[in-house]
């Protein structure tokens, strides 16, 4: 096949594709919303407090679609779809991955223990730690982690 060819297949195959995906009006809410959130001070959000701003925009009823539709796509990722349990949003996920990358990166420089480099970290190492609460309340949410007694 020449390259013309491949790029016309291509061409009309996405083409195809989207001629069949259905437009999504997005409320205008939702995106003030969504904007005010890159501005918060935190990479995460607790329900109470998402709910809480979500309603300075109006946003209550919708707040569970709007969850969905911005983890759909990675600009957030509401931690309650994996764990319903879980009362956390990551709000800013590429900076929560920094910081978890950061929060690791420290684990391993302060610890002694050779348990660090196989992922165990005991409680008493990370009382040291900022964010270590929060990353252990996410990551077992998301089967990354978990708390053994």
């Amino acid at each position: 096949m020449e390259s013309n060819e491949v790029e016309n297949l291509l061409k009309d195959h996405l083409q195809k594709m989207f001629k069949q995906l259905e437009p999504q009006n997005i409320p205008k809410s939702w995106m003030c919303f969504r904007s005010s959130l890159a501005q918060h001070g935190s990479s995460y959000i607790n329900i109470e407090e998402l709910q809480h701003e979500a309603r300075k925009f109006g946003i209550k009823e919708s707040l569970e679609e709007f969850c969905k539709f911005f983890t759909s796509f990675g600009s957030i990722l509401d931690v309650r779809l994996v764990d319903p349990r879980s009362k956390y949003i990551i709000i800013k996920p590429y900076e929560y991955l920094l910081q978890l990358q950061l929060f690791f990166d420290q684990m391993k420089e302060t610890s002694s223990s050779e348990l660090i480099l196989q992922g165990v970290i005991r409680d008493a190492e990370l009382s040291t730690f900022n964010d270590a609460d929060i990353f252990l309340k996410i990551l077992p949410s998301v089967g990354q982690a978990a708390r053994v007694p």
